[in-house]
């Protein structure tokens, strides 16, 4: 799994922007965060990743499906710099690749499943 300092730099290799690692690090955590609830049902509290201090973070999502960070920080690069097609296209491509995730957590960690024996139909 990738480590936080890994996408950003990875963000900044790939398109120049203006904005800190800080707030880089803050649309990770939404996404982070979006994962650990939503795809990983974890009932456990997310715990929100800071910058510097937890650059060698290792993030939830591994490759194939890590370019979702990228995509949707590019995204919100966009969004701010009022560059809307872009965003757009950012977007879809995050969404994307967040659904692809999701199917691919949910095929290979299925929840327990009760098991009925000596069941009775009438």
């Amino acid at each position: 799994m990738p480590k936080l300092q890994e996408v950003i730099s990875r963000i900044d290799e790939d398109k120049l922007n203006s904005y800190d690692e800080p707030k880089k690090t803050l649309w990770i955590n939404a996404v982070n965060k979006l994962i650990h609830t939503d795809i990983h049902k974890s009932t456990e509290a997310y715990t929100d990743i800071t910058y510097p201090d937890s650059q060698d973070t290792e993030l939830l999502v591994s490759t194939p499906y890590d370019s979702l960070y990228d995509y949707y920080v590019y995204a919100m690069i966009d969004f701010l710099n009022m560059e809307f097609q872009s965003y757009n296209n950012y977007m879809e491509m995050y969404n994307s690749t967040y659904n692809e995730y999701a199917k691919h957590y949910l095929r290979n960690n299925m929840p327990a499943q009760k098991i009925i024996t000596n069941a009775r139909w009438y």
